[in-house]
């Protein structure tokens, strides 16, 4: 397991990576966000078909499981209560495809629906998390 040293820093160099770059499907999403910080662990996340619509990511999640599928295959399910910096959590949406975030320390990172970057998020209801 990845020192808290290097959790901390994968996750600052998780922000610099897609700070200010506005949302796009396919390209800086929730999707995007995790692959890249996994990385930054050493794991191989599958890429999603390529899509660049709504309507387009939903459907690329199906093929594959779902976001939260990919990564019961890839990760280890922690309860949400253990999560550590670094680590990767799911959230429902309004959307009904859910979203992906990293915990950096009391908040998140990922996309929220009332922003168009990335965003710190305040989490409601964590639905699945995993051990990065």
């Amino acid at each position: 397991m990845p020192s808290l040293f290097e959790r901390v820093d994968a996750v600052r160099q998780t922000r610099i990576e897609f700070a200010g770059k506005p949302f796009a499907f396919g390209s800086q999403d929730c999707a995007a966000l995790v692959r890249f910080h996994l990385s930054l662990f050493g794991y191989a996340v599958p890429d999603l078909p390529n899509y660049r619509t709504l309507s387009g990511a939903v459907r690329a999640a199906r093929g594959v499981g779902g976001l939260d599928g990919v990564l019961d295959g890839l990760l280890e399910p922690i309860a949400p209560l253990q999560m550590l910096v670094g680590d990767v959590a799911f959230f429902r949406s309004s959307d009904g495809m859910g979203a992906l975030a990293i915990k950096a320390g009391r908040k998140f990172i990922g996309y929220h629906e009332e922003s168009d970057t990335l965003a710190n998020i305040e989490p409601v209801m964590i639905e699945k998390a995993w051990r990065a």
